[in-house]
């Protein structure tokens, strides 16, 4: 059989007996001994199908092909599929190789799936076998039904069970952003199943914007559009719901949602400039460091290093007290680079006299100097000898340093940023010092 690119398939499976019933379909009822038969009479003329293929145990083949073929011969193009009664775990992988192998016959074809008659494990098996093909994007699953025979004689409704062979990929979009940070995947579905809604569209730009701020360690851009997002909650909803026909739509939106909702942030008052009016405490501190952590368990280690770099710069701002700097902590030369530049002369004593700093600033410095080489490594995208894919051992251990110091500086523990009264003349020199607080002898450290 010569393949067609616009085949349409139903693809039904038979018993071994065929009992007359009334299906309905859409508002629509057909009598008929097989569901596939009023299937196809009560399919709009549009989605009626070019081919029925239908699986037959050996059974099957003697007691209700004949009964599909006399009905429909006539009406339809028909073909028999040979499959194993499955009634040994061998005969599992054969009855789906068998139909992965018959509809593979027609690529990009449209299918329709009926899971009415045969073994009731015929039914999760197609099911598994039509979620495989369409999710490798072999054939586009129109449909998906499964006639409900009623005992007391009224009709047998075809049941919709397309939303089914959807939903495991919207679970596994969830887990993707779960996984790694990246939102796409939840974009892509919007975008193709709800084209024509604006409000998808909507959506769908600020999952992009979630996805980019996320991979790329952007813990403000993220903020302002998990803010956004959450706001867009009901849309959400509605689009699953309606647009998608999911079950367990608001389920799926609070899965989305919970694990961004920490690293949420709300824009200041300013819409040309969000970032104006996002204040540097405490709070903004240990929300920027979950993203650290977000990243550092996915294994993003560029986005995570590059991102505690920064931080440690805004949590140096906010230590060192200077009400003026700490309102101005995103002005790069007049407050970050200064607060860079006091980091790394606080590092330099490492090489050459480390009796100068104190035990604290001692750990900072030896934290802030391999962090900037590992977070430079990277960012260089390892244009150096030693292998990024085979670490060597001393980046090892410079990075298992800085997680460990990390783990301690994350909780913004009471730690004076002041080197000892020998390394302070030189700092003060260059006006890197100017703005610490001293704290008042007999008095707590007021460095925060």
């Amino acid at each position: 059989m010569e393949p067609a690119r616009s085949e349409h398939v139903l693809l039904t499976v038979l018993g071994i007996r065929a009992q007359e019933a009334e299906y309905s379909l859409d508002g629509s009822t057909f009598r008929a001994r097989l569901a596939p038969v009023a299937l196809y009479e009560l399919l709009p003329a549009e989605e009626k199908p070019s081919l029925v293929l239908a699986l037959c145990t050996g059974e099957a083949a003697e007691q209700t092909w004949p009964v599909l073929h006399s009905e429909l011969a006539h009406r339809v193009r028909l073909d028999m599929i040979r499959v194993p009664e499955g009634s040994t775990q061998s005969d599992v992988e054969t009855f789906l190789r068998v139909i992965l192998d018959g509809v593979s016959r027609f690529p990009e074809a449209n299918l329709t799936v009926d899971v009415t008659h045969g073994f009731r494990h015929f039914s999760f098996l197609m099911y598994i076998a039509a979620l495989y093909l369409s999710a490798l994007k072999m054939v586009r699953v129109k449909r998906a039904v499964y006639g409900l025979l009623q005992a007391g004689g009224g009709p047998s409704p075809f049941l919709d069970l397309a939303p089914l062979l959807e939903f495991p990929l919207w679970v596994h979009a969830i887990q993707v952003l779960a996984e790694t940070g990246s939102a796409l995947p939840i974009a892509e579905l919007l975008r193709t199943r709800c084209p024509d809604d604006t409000g998808a569209r909507d959506v769908t730009e600020v999952l992009k914007e979630v996805s980019h701020a996320y991979t790329s360690g952007l813990p403000l851009e993220l903020g302002f559009a998990v803010r956004d997002l959450e706001s867009r909650a009901k849309t959400m909803e509605r689009l699953l719901e309606q647009g998608c026909r999911l079950p367990l739509a608001s389920e799926l939106v609070d899965r989305l949602l919970k694990p961004l909702g920490p690293l949420a942030c709300t824009p200041g008052p300013d819409r040309d400039v969000p970032k104006k009016g996002v204040e540097l405490n405490e709070a903004e501190l240990r929300r920027q460091a979950r993203l650290v952590d977000h990243l550092l368990a996915r294994q993003n280690l560029p986005a995570a290093l590059g991102l505690m770099h920064e931080w440690t710069i805004s949590w140096a701002i906010w230590k060192r007290g200077k009400l003026k700097r700490i309102r101005q902590w995103l002005k790069y030369k007049d407050v970050r680079y200064a607060t860079h530049k006091f980091l790394e002369k606080c590092s330099d004593p490492l090489k050459t006299s480390p009796e100068q700093l104190s035990p604290e600033m001692a750990g900072l410095a030896r934290f802030w100097d391999n962090l900037t080489e590992l977070r430079n490594i990277y960012h260089h995208h390892g244009m150096r000898e030693p292998s990024l894919t085979h670490q060597d051992p001393i980046t090892q251990q410079k990075l298992d340093e800085v997680l460990k110091f990390w783990e301690k500086l994350r909780l913004l523990p009471e730690m004076p940023l002041n080197p000892r009264r020998g390394f302070q003349a030189p700092l003060m020199q260059q006006g890197l010092l100017s703005d610490v607080r001293q704290p008042r002898r007999g008095t707590k450290s007021t460095d925060r």
